[in-house]
C-alpha cells in the first residue's frame, strides 16, 4: 500500500463510484462520489492524498483504503477493490495490515458497510469486529415537496434558550434511544458546532423538539422526537415541515437538495412515519467496531 497522489484520483474517483453504485462492493458512512469525499475530508482538514493509501498488486492499483479520523469517530474508508479483486481474502488481509501500519493503537475503529456487502460482513467478524448498529440512510427531495405556508407552534432555539433546550433534552432522554446520553452537555456541543435545533409547543409546554445540521449544501436531520402523550398528531410533521422550509429558503431553486437521516431498521415506526413524509431508503447499513491493540 501507499499514499494516494493526485495522478492516482481518477482510481480513487471510479472506486468510490463502485462503492456508491454497487450494493455488494458498497460503504457506507464516510462514502458517496469523489466530490463528497472531498468535502467531507475537508472538514476535518485532510485530504484524499492524506487520507487514502492505494492498494497494489504487482505495482498496478487493485483498491483503496483509507481513514477518516473526524472528532466523533474514528471511520475506516473502504477498502474498495476493483470487482476483480473484491473477495474475503483480500479484505482479510488488507485491514490487519492496514490497521497495523497506522497510528491506530487503542483506538476503536468503526467500519460502517452496506447490508448487501457479504464479503465485508463476513470478513468483520472473522477479525473480531462487534456488529454494534443496523441502520436505514434515508433521504428526502427537498424541491418535491410541496411549500408549506405554516408551521404552526414551531420555534427556532439557540444556546441562549436554557429552559427550552432542557426540556428538549428531556424528551430525548425519555423517548429517543440513539440520543446520547450527555444530555444537555451534548446538545450544547451541537449547536456550538454548527447545528440548529427547534421547538414544537402545545398550550405554551413544549411538546417536542428536532436538530438538524446544514454543511454546505449537505443537510442532515441528527434528531426528532415528540412527547410520547403528544405522538401520533402531527406535531412531529411540523418540525419536520419547519426544517424544510428553513433548508428551501436558503438554497438555489434550481439545484435539487436533499435532508438526509439515518435511522435504526428495527425502529419500524419511524421509518413508517418518515416513508409517510416522502424520504426514500438509500441503502441499508450495518456498523461494526474494534478496540485495538495497544
Amino acid at each position: 500500500m501507499r499514499q494516494a497522489t493526485e495522478a492516482d484520483f481518477p482510481f480513487v474517483d471510479e472506486m468510490l463510484g463502485l462503492a456508491a453504485n454497487n450494493p455488494a462492493m458498497g460503504i457506507g458512512y464516510p462514502g458517496g462520489s469523489f466530490e463528497d469525499m472531498q468535502k467531507e475530508l475537508s472538514e476535518i482538514d485532510k485530504t484524499i492524498s492524506n487520507s487514502i493509501l492505494i492498494i497494489e498488486n504487482n505495482n498496478r492499483a487493485i483498491g483503496i483504503i483509507g481513514i477518516y479520523d473526524a472528532p466523533w469517530g474514528l471511520y475506516l474508508i473502504g477498502p474498495i477493490f476493483a470487482p476483480q479483486h473484491h473477495s474475503s481474502k483480500n479484505i482479510a488481509e488488507v485491514i490487519p495490515t492496514f490497521l497495523n501500519s497506522g497510528n491506530f493503537a487503542d483506538k476503536t475503529v468503526i467500519v460502517d458497510a452496506k447490508e448487501g456487502n457479504a464479503a465485508m460482513v463476513d470478513v468483520l467478524e472473522t477479525l473480531g469486529f462487534e456488529h454494534t448498529y443496523s441502520g436505514a440512510s434515508m433521504r428526502l427531495n427537498i424541491g418535491q415537496c410541496a411549500p408549506k405556508s405554516a408551521t404552526t407552534g414551531v420555534s427556532k432555539i439557540s444556546l441562549e434558550h436554557k429552559a427550552q433546550l432542557e426540556r428538549v433534552c428531556e424528551i430525548f432522554d425519555a423517548y429517543l434511544p440513539p440520543w446520547r446520553s450527555g444530555g444537555m452537555n451534548y446538545m450544547e456541543e451541537l449547536l456550538e458546532g454548527g447545528a440548529f435545533a427547534a421547538t414544537v409547543s402545545e398550550g405554551g409546554s413544549i411538546v417536542g423538539g428536532i436538530v438538524w445540521e446544514r454543511r454546505g449544501d449537505f443537510n442532515e436531520l441528527n434528531y426528532l422526537c415528540i412527547d410520547k402523550e403528544y405522538q401520533s398528531k402531527g406535531y412531529g410533521r411540523r418540525l419536520l415541515d419547519y426544517v424544510i422550509e428553513d433548508i428551501r429558503s436558503t438554497t438555489t431553486p434550481d439545484v435539487e437538495h436533499f435532508l438526509y437521516l439515518d435511522v435504526a431498521q428495527d425502529n419500524v415506526a419511524a421509518r413508517d412515519f418518515y416513508t409517510h413524509c416522502g424520504f426514500e431508503t438509500e441503502y441499508l447499513r450495518m456498523v461494526y467496531t474494534i478496540k485495538t491493540s495497544v
